[in-house]
């Protein structure tokens, strides 16, 4: 199989994580935290046009472009159902300032090294999300967490099939562990 037709595939099932996870939302069975949509759905952005410009690759970037415009509409159906800005605290407010220096970094630097900063802001956020879900599994959707996991996985294999180099895999393996651990916790 060629790696556009995994690339589609994976953004296909990244967006029906998405549609499930709003879903969830929407009937209330999952409790959306603004904080870390926020952060999510600014960093995707982010990590989209730094990944594409660092790669060159816009096959490899199909599945961050896909995740950027349904982070950020998820980021909209949490405001919309009321979510809160709870857990406003050092580790999300440090995660928005990488994001700035990350910002900085592109324009007068290098993509790659803005995306490794978009990254760590990334990694960051979930660091409150993951201490809430620790507390309450039952406040996400285990699946919408499962079929991340699966879309982002195909997402490191579409860049081992693109013979993508070393540093094209950090931001898809980053964002693997990331969903991956979220659907562990989900399940506890």
């Amino acid at each position: 199989m060629k790696a556009e037709k995994v690339a589609l595939i994976a953004s296909v099932i990244h967006l029906s994580a998405y549609a499930v996870y709003n879903t969830a939302s929407l009937r209330g069975v999952s409790e959306p935290n603004l904080v870390p949509w926020a952060i999510w759905g600014l960093m995707a952005v982010l990590n989209t046009a730094t990944y594409r410009i660092q790669t060159g690759d816009k096959v490899m970037s199909t599945l961050s472009a896909t995740g950027s415009v349904a982070a950020v509409i998820t980021f909209f159906v949490a405001l919309f159902m009321g979510g809160s800005f709870r857990e406003i605290g050092m580790t999300n407010m440090i995660a928005l300032a990488i994001g700035v220096v990350a910002v900085v970094v592109w324009k007068f630097g290098s993509p790659k090294y803005a995306n490794y900063c978009i990254l760590t802001a990334v990694a960051s956020g979930f660091v409150p999300f993951y201490i809430a879900l620790w507390r309450n599994p039952g406040a996400e959707s285990v699946t919408a967490w499962f079929i991340w996991s699966i879309s982002t996985t195909l997402g490191v294999v579409v860049v081992r099939m693109r013979n993508g180099k070393a540093t094209d895999f950090v931001a898809p393996v980053v964002i693997m562990a990331l969903h991956i651990t979220t659907f562990v916790l989900t399940c506890m």
